[in-house]
């Protein structure tokens, strides 16, 4: 039974969970981590030596993403999890998605219709994460944005965008996606989290643009992976806001999630 099942924004349910809570699957699941199946892969700019990273908690090797980030509970009776740290950069867009985790499904046959729903046993950690506060967010970035702006792009949370992708050949994408936006005072509690595609915001991609679609668009697409991306309340950045006034030479900072993922499906409306 769950300690506490809580409704978040449309499309994400959130229940908090005993600490060695195993997430059920069924006949029908398509397993992208669990205690015998590695899916779990992503990308990593941060790389040792590189300056714009020196403010970073850790050296570049923490922030990697590879199928090698498991963890094992004594309490727990030996069960693996996968840990990760997740970067996002709060003043520029380049790059501002400083890693992520990106399982692939490799099933030719599993569509959005086939498997809307994401099923995900986390805990977010937060002796490894560092979210600036609001107050710190004002101290920082008052001097360019209103603290309506600030309150809008960021409120010192946990965010993380979850989505459902399908990657075409001509590099145009389809999604389903939505971010989290969690207090922290969910940190260090196993969560099960469960999304439903079909009511996310859904949409096609090109060139980094963004065109709203409907379900009967997608339904039918081919499933490549789900991304795990770190990011704001609005998934923006300051240069979002600044544009043309925006000042390169200025330091940077980082908003760094800590999470583990003991499980991650895809599962059937059935």
């Amino acid at each position: 039974m769950p300690l506490l099942a809580v409704s978040l924004q449309q499309g994400l349910s959130l229940e908090v969970v005993e600490p060695c809570y195993v997430l059920k699957s069924h006949d029908s699941s398509l397993a992208l981590f669990n205690q015998q199946q590695n899916r779990m892969q992503g990308w990593s700019h941060i790389q040792p030596n590189m300056p714009l990273y020196k403010p970073l908690q850790h050296a570049a090797d923490y922030y990697q993403i590879t199928p090698q980030n498991i963890h094992s509970s004594a309490e727990c009776e030996g069960q693996r999890h996968y840990q990760a740290v997740l970067v996002k950069r709060y003043r520029d867009w380049s790059q501002q998605h400083a890693n992520g985790i990106e399982p692939l499904v490799n099933s030719e046959n599993a569509t959005f219709e086939d498997f809307p729903y994401i099923d995900m046993l986390v805990r977010f950690n937060a002796s490894d994460s560092h979210l600036l506060s609001p107050k710190e967010l004002i101290t920082h970035f008052g001097p360019w944005l209103s603290d309506g702006q600030i309150q809008q792009w960021d409120r010192g949370q946990i965010n993380v965008e979850l989505t459902l992708f399908s990657l075409q050949d001509d590099g145009i994408s389809f999604a389903a996606g939505s971010i989290l936006n969690l207090p922290t005072q969910y940190f260090d509690q196993w969560l099960h989290l469960r999304i439903d595609a079909r009511k996310l915001t859904l949409y096609r991609e090109q060139h980094y643009q963004r065109t709203p679609i409907e379900w009967a668009e997608l339904k039918a697409k081919k499933i490549t992976g789900v991304r795990i991306n770190p990011e704001t309340a609005n998934g923006k950045t300051l240069r979002h806001y600044q544009l043309d006034a925006f000042d390169p030479d200025q330091p940077e900072f980082f908003k760094e999630t800590g999470l583990s993922i003991r499980g991650l499906y895809l599962n059937s409306a059935k």
